[in-house]
């Protein structure tokens, strides 16, 4: 099965890494298209000597469109059929374009797979789906992305770009990343993928080694602002009071990253009065807190 692998890069101090991962895929890509999302002089020479030392394809934007904007060009130049997503900062296993084509022979239009994330101090974890295949009801779906509900036995399942490869043809667009997300735009790719009707595929398997990274549009309030537009863009699949509580509880993380503790404080209390001790809510703060001093 011939694909496409598909890169976007922005003032990445290493490019040659990340496209070897690709080269060395047990089943090699047939093109590798490289977007430069505008980096500045001195990265964008890096890329352009590595796509052309690796025989890419090499497309720059005109200005920084974010990762959405600018998969959609290496999308629309893609010659394949199937494409699969590669970011700048990660490596791939040499066995994840393998794993991608086996969920394809297997009926999937979507094939997501497990990963490993590492951080600058050493600190990784795994982000270990559990294996799902199968189509999703997009309510329940958008209830567990964006709120963490689970409904009856739903699977644990993520939803990261860099860990994906999916048929074009069955998306009916060369656009398929929403471009005014910066931030979220994975989560709004697969619940589109979901209203669609169409089959995902999530596997145990850890195909991509991912290293944690800071940018403009990764800070709290970008965060923030792309989980208020996201939740604007899937109301009605929320009940009113189920969206309030959620719009709080995106304001208590905001503050939180933003380490505006006072702030942080009153919404607490605020959300407690308004929808009581919510012990979900508590057991995910308390990971968060877990997870972030383990990182630091």
């Amino acid at each position: 099965m011939n694909y496409s692998a598909v890169f976007t890069f922005f003032n990445s101090p290493n490019p040659g890494l990340a496209i070897q991962s690709a080269l060395a895929q047990t089943i090699k890509p047939q093109e590798i298209i490289v977007v430069d999302d505008c980096s500045n002089f001195e990265f964008k020479s890096r890329l352009k000597d590595a796509a052309l030392k690796y025989e890419c394809t090499y497309i720059c934007t005109p200005m920084n469109m974010g990762p959405a904007g600018a998969r959609n060009i290496g999308v629309r130049e893609a010659r394949n059929n199937v494409i699969m997503i590669f970011d700048d900062d990660d490596i791939s296993l040499p066995e994840r374009a393998l794993a991608h084509i086996e969920s394809f022979n297997s009926g999937s239009h979507l094939s997501y797979l497990s990963s490993r994330k590492i951080y600058p101090n050493g600190h990784s974890f795994d982000a270990i789906s559990r294996a799902h295949t199968g189509k999703f009801n997009t309510s329940e779906f958008a209830q567990y992305l964006l709120a963490g509900i689970r409904v009856r036995d739903f699977p644990k399942v993520y939803v990261p770009t860099c860990c994906l490869a999916f048929r074009k043809d069955l998306l009916d667009t060369n656009e398929p990343f929403d471009e005014n997300f910066r931030r979220l735009e994975d989560v709004d790719f697969a619940l589109q993928a979901s209203e669609k009707g169409l089959n995902f595929s999530f596997s145990e398997t850890i195909g991509i080694i991912r290293y944690a990274s800071e940018g403009l549009d990764k800070n709290s309030l970008a965060e923030s602002n792309a989980q208020l537009e996201i939740l604007s863009k899937y109301r009605t699949y929320f009940s009113e009071q189920q969206f309030k509580k959620i719009l709080l509880w995106y304001r208590i993380r905001s503050y939180y990253f933003s380490r505006q503790y006072l702030k942080l404080f009153a919404a607490s209390l605020l959300f407690i009065l308004k929808f009581g001790m919510d012990s979900r809510k508590v057991f995910n703060g308390l990971s968060r807190l877990v997870h972030d001093f383990r990182r630091t």
